[in-house]
């Protein structure tokens, strides 16, 4: 039987080592503002679900990929750098 506290661990372990070379990813192609405006989208995705009381996974996937559409099309057509 696995230990109670192998879980957590394992899932830490997993998160650490997408997180960590995503987290690279985006500062090396000066793209921080992305990243801070998606993970505020994935509050505002959590915070929907919760108040709408709709599946978490699909209003955070739903909120961060619209999200992400709008700053592409930001990013695209305005002259404002992705890290500002």
């Amino acid at each position: 039987m696995i230990s109670w506290w192998l879980l957590p661990l394992f899932a830490g372990l997993g998160v650490a080592a997408t997180a960590g070379p995503l987290g690279s990813l985006v500062v090396w192609r000066r793209m921080a503002f992305f990243g801070d405006t998606l993970a505020h989208g994935a509050l505002l995705g959590i915070t929907l679900g919760i108040l709408l009381d709709l599946n978490l996974t699909l209003a955070l996937v739903f909120s961060c990929s619209v999200l992400a559409l709008i700053l592409l099309q930001l990013d695209k057509y305005t002259g404002i750098a992705s890290d500002t």
